[in-house]
């Protein structure tokens, strides 16, 4: 989880994609969660947030309004 800084527009991306970002030296897609569930898109406050989550073998990150509370799970 880290602090949302500046991103790197991708042109032609879809709606939810709000840009990349370089995450020690890799690039990481960031994907507004609110667009992509079909809600409004998130509006950055001081709490918001990217999580990080590896899938499909990548990196990608959440934007989220907030982090209430961080979890560990296992793999399955």
């Amino acid at each position: 989880m880290i602090q949302v800084g500046d991103s790197t527009v991708v042109y032609q991306s879809p709606a939810y994609v709000r840009g990349i970002i370089n995450l020690r030296g890799k690039i990481v897609t960031v994907v507004d969660l609110g667009i992509k569930l079909g809600l409004s898109a998130i509006k950055l406050g001081e709490d918001s947030r990217i999580i990080i989550v590896e899938w499909n073998h990548e990196q990608v990150g959440l934007l989220v309004v907030e982090v209430a509370e961080v979890i560990n799970l296992d793999k399955i």
